[in-house]
């Protein structure tokens, strides 16, 4: 009978030490080759992807299987040292040199340029050293933190197809040259301008300075600088390689790699057990139609920045709900400062659902002691914050746009049924921003499984306030029209008036949480009918992929290739657009919608009438720092004739004076060469504007300048086209002469006044007698001016820009906006706010990814 007994044992005992092996052997080799595998496939990805972003040009495959074969190699031989030693100084020295190693090997077996014409050999190691230094830090930083029994074994995987699927998703933004339209080149010139001051050591930065911004603009670097200062601080990361369109191309991308990041961590520390719900959750809310919509089709690239900070809000306002602890306030008031300096709109919203969340708290522990004290630790916390951020906007004192509220009822009507429909082929209309098909069924059956939700009442509350986001976004008669009709007139001025451009973004992430607590607990419940939610998100994920090639052909269509993004941003190029002076009260009198240039605006006025006494704008239309005709002739309507005998020279500068025989004229100027390009429309370059006095800028009006300045950045003569492209249809026959031209050279030092600089602007005058100098920068509390070094006051102008008395005799000025005190010392407190939530952060972040994974990888 005993015998009978030990016989079932003994085999049992065995099939559990069958079954036991491949678990031990997980422990020692299915992580490494996991890594391994996701390295060749992320390592692939990147260099087919990334090559037309990094050397302008797509690789060919001969030369990106020669950088994965290396890649691979190099990462067998990483991940042996990182897996075995990495606990010890020893294992990083003995990484390093197997990548080292590799990187020689790279030069000296690799032959040519690896079919790429441009990655040369050294290039090549530089990028294989960096890519297994990287694996090195990465894969060993994983085996440090979670001990043997609890690593996650596909950890690095699910990682990497998350990487993977975003660079698929964001192909259109790897790119060195420009999506969108108008506002996306608003924004890139406002990146520009701060991360030119950023180069010449100016920080903080509180407006317009350089070239790109000479007229002090404010918005959107007082408004909602976040993109600006993600810019600047990748520009110090890539040690200023990267050209300006392509930094703003990846502030957009690591927002959307951060977006994607920020939620698979916080669906994990939901749910720890349910990693691959998570991972699938994430891509959904990354590719959500209303979120891919913000950059390619509406350029909205500050709206595109809050995407990393929506889950962290949402995080922090479930984690306040199911453990009630200091760090979920913490958590969530950090998320929501973030994003008031990402785009304010977007803020208001989540800030609001955020404060609205805590009510659950209110009902149940009001009479805990602890919940006050974390409230009011939580609203100092935020006070703190977010202070800068209101501070910059009242100092302003901007007068408030007023939304028309029928207006924006409109376009909620307007945007369904199609934003319950597929999107549509050219992804442009209203209905593009929803959110999606895949969404909407993920959405559903978490509202299906809301059963299993545990705990119970964080469900509902993010239920709750999904369902009140969608009852002021679907047209439902009798709800969505009484919220805005009788909400405070300021919920709609924030919101504006596609109230669908700022709440999909939530929406989503909304969506992605509400989903993933009610189905993560049915998964672990119910294993075996696990498959069947997780192959629905599956299908959602593969269909999202399919919908968002319209927003890629979209993105594809309007991007400009690198050499000429780089053309639109050279000095002789760049355009103050409209956006640049519309927050102002004054629209000032040198305003055009084509290009100015920033040593023309500039004048002498007599101290006491005001009146004009010497100006660049008249010195260039006769006076001493001209020099003889060197090229003249006349134009034709539609032709395109170059300019006859002239040819624009390096380091010289040209004045191109134009009569106009027909003065009431309609027809669009151009001018273009190799590096130029001139725009200007006829008969006022400043059309459709109101500025505080009689418009100077270049048309045919009698007080408008006649006289363009010309010069090239290159290092070789540029040969000049002329054209005039009439916006009526019918033609004289034969064609009239419309203008005369004369092109002569200037010298800057000969004007009367000589700007030397204007980063700050610095500029050289004389005058006979006392004056005024005006600039064009628009006036504005903040700045200060010296006068041959000593201080002097600041005064407003009757052209409402920025004026500074100067005596007889010559004077050397220097302006800059160091900011009010009080806007300094806002700044200040606020980045020291951030520093300390940024190291208490990363103290707890390493300890608590560890804690939150169970170490089951079998687990959905």
């Amino acid at each position: 009978m005993a015998v009978n007994c030990m016989i079932p044992t003994k085999r049992k005992s065995l099939l559990s030490f069958a079954r036991a092996i491949p678990t031990a052997l997980g422990h020692f080799w299915a992580f490494p080759v996991s890594s391994l595998v996701t390295d060749t496939l992320l390592a692939a990805t990147v260099f087919l992807l990334g090559s037309n972003y990094w050397i302008e040009r797509t690789m060919t495959m001969a030369g990106l299987a020669t950088m994965v074969a290396f890649i691979v190699g190099g990462n067998i031989l990483a991940l042996c040292y990182s897996h075995r030693a990495m606990a010890s100084r020893r294992g990083v020295l003995a990484s390093a040199t197997a990548a080292c190693l590799l990187a020689i090997a790279a030069y000296a077996t690799t032959r040519g340029n690896l079919g790429t014409e441009v990655i040369s050999r050294p290039f090549f190691a530089a990028l294989a050293v960096a890519f297994a230094l990287v694996q090195v830090i990465r894969h060993g930083g994983w085996r440090r933190t979670f001990p043997a029994g609890r690593r996650p074994t596909f950890e690095p995987l699910r990682w990497s197809l998350l990487i993977v699927a975003l660079l698929a998703l964001h192909r259109p933004l790897l790119t060195a040259g420009t999506i969108g339209a108008g506002d996306s080149y608003w924004y890139r010139i406002m990146a520009a301008d701060f991360v030119t001051q950023f180069r010449a050591g100016i920080f903080p930065v509180f407006t317009g300075q350089s070239l790109f911004a000479f007229n002090g603009a404010v918005s959107p670097i007082r408004l909602a600088p976040a993109l600006q200062h993600l810019a600047g601080l990748l520009d110090l990361v890539t040690l200023h390689s990267l050209t300006i369109n392509a930094l703003v191309n990846l502030t957009l991308f690591a927002s959307y790699l951060g977006g994607g990041a920020g939620c698979y961590l916080c669906l994990r520390r939901i749910g720890p057990s349910s990693p691959w719900f998570a991972l699938l959750l994430s891509l959904l809310y990354c590719g959500c139609p209303g979120v891919l919509a913000l950059a390619y089709t509406g350029d909205l690239y500050m709206s595109v920045t809050t995407l990393p900070f929506i889950p962290l809000v949402l995080y922090g306002a479930w984690r306040t709900l199911h453990q009630g602890d200091r760090t979920g306030v913490l958590i969530m008031v950090a998320g929501a400062a973030a994003l008031w300096y990402c785009h304010p709109p977007i803020a208001f919203w989540c800030t609001l659902i955020a404060a609205i969340t805590q009510l659950g708290r209110l009902v149940h522990e009001w009479r805990r002691a602890g919940l006050w004290l974390d409230w009011l630790i939580g609203a100092a916390t935020f006070g703190v914050l977010t202070l800068y951020c209101f501070v910059s906007v009242w100092s302003l004192r901007l007068p408030a746009p007023t939304t028309p509220r029928p207006v924006l009822l409109e376009n909620l009507k307007l945007a369904y049924p199609a934003a319950l429909k597929p999107v549509s082929d050219a992804a442009v209309g209203l209905g593009d921003y929803q959110l999606g098909l895949a969404l909407w069924a993920a959405l559903v059956a978490g509202l299906l499984g809301l059963f299993y939700a545990r705990p119970r009442r964080p469900a509902v509350t993010l239920v709750l306030a999904t369902l009140a986001v969608l009852a002021v976004l679907l047209p439902i008669p009798g709800v969505y029209d009484k919220f805005w009709l009788t909400a405070p007139q300021f919920v709609s001025d924030v919101t504006f008036m596609w109230p669908m451009q700022r709440l999909y973004a939530i929406l989503a992430a909304l969506a992605a949480f509400v989903s993933f607590v009610a189905l993560a607990p049915f998964a672990v419940r119910h294993p075996r009918w696990a498959a069947m939610p997780f192959l629905l998100l599956l299908t959602g994920a593969g269909w999202s992929g399919l919908e968002s090639l319209k927003f890629q052909r979209r993105g594809l269509a309007g991007t400009t290739k690198p050499v000429q993004a780089r053309n639109q941003m050279r000095p002789q190029n760049v355009i103050l657009t409209r956006y640049a002076f519309n927050p102002f009260k004054e629209m000032p009198p040198y305003f055009s919608h084509g290009y100015i240039d920033p040593l023309v605006p500039n004048r002498l006025l007599d101290r006491t009438s005001l009146a004009e006494i010497a100006s660049n704008r008249a010195a260039l239309d006769e006076g001493p720092s001209l020099g003889p005709v060197i090229a003249e002739g006349t134009v034709k309507m539609n032709t395109q004739p170059p300019l006859a005998g002239f040819t624009l020279q390096p380091g010289r500068r040209y004045a191109l004076r134009i009569e106009f025989v027909t003065p009431d004229i309609l027809a669009a100027m151009t001018m273009s060469g190799p590096r130029l390009y001139r725009l200007y429309w006829l008969p006022h370059s400043g059309y459709n504007t109101v500025t505080t006095s009689p418009s100077r800028a270049f048309g045919t009006l009698p007080e408008q300048t006649k006289t363009i300045t010309l010069w090239t950045d290159g290092d070789v003569a540029e040969a000049i086209t002329f054209q005039f492209v009439p916006n009526e249809k019918a033609l004289p026959d034969p064609l009239p002469v419309l203008a005369r031209y004369q092109i002569r050279e200037y010298e800057v030092a000969k004007l009367p006044v000589t700007v030397q600089g204007l980063t700050p602007y610095r500029a050289l005058i004389t005058t006979s007698t006392p004056a005024y100098l005006e600039t064009p920068r628009i006036f504005t509390g903040g700045y200060q001016a010296t006068v041959n070094g000593a201080k002097t006051s600041v005064v407003k102008s009757p052209d409402a820009l920025v004026m500074i008395a100067v005596p007889a005799g010559p004077s050397t000025v220097v302006l800059s906006f160091p900011g009010p005190w009080y806007l300094r010392a806002a700044f200040w407190a606020s980045f020291a706010g951030w520093l300390v939530i940024l190291f208490a952060g990363f103290r707890r972040g390493v300890p608590a990814l560890a804690e939150a994974d169970t170490g089951q990888p079998g687990h959905l």
